[in-house]
């Protein structure tokens, strides 16, 4: 959503529904691959007395409250904006090396960013001497 928003503005993310009990016992039940009949009145029971509803008012007051809020900040909304792509950081030559030796012997091996570990310590010693 932050992507979207700063390449293609507010209009393009649209407004968040409200929140309600129903709609979170919807999410619920995709989430767990449960039909809606299958969600149980004693979770229903304890989600009330949890404080769930209360969560919900409070989300939606708050929810209400920023969709007033960006005509208070015009310097935000400025500073939001895209910046022009002549302004964009370039990768150091670093984080090209680093990223290029996990395509070459990571990547092309089937790992996964998660299962390869800290890789800037494993292939930054190997950087420092090729510059050295």
């Amino acid at each position: 959503m932050i992507r979207v928003f700063m390449e293609e503005g507010p209009d393009a993310i649209g407004d968040p529904s409200p929140l309600t009990l129903e709609g979170i016992i919807e999410e619920h039940c995709a989430a767990h691959e449960i039909q809606r009949d299958e969600f149980s009145s004693a979770t229903r029971f304890w989600w009330y007395i949890n404080g769930t509803m209360l969560g919900i008012w409070r989300t939606n007051y708050e929810m209400s409250r920023l969709k007033r809020r960006p005509d208070d900040f015009p310097e935000v909304a400025e500073w939001s904006k895209p910046l022009p792509e002549e302004q964009w950081k370039k990768p150091s030559a670093e984080l090209n090396y680093v990223n290029d030796m996990l395509a070459r012997n990571e990547y092309a091996q089937g790992h996964t960013i998660f299962s390869i570990g800290d890789a800037c310590s494993r292939y930054m010693e190997a950087w420092q001497e090729k510059q050295a």
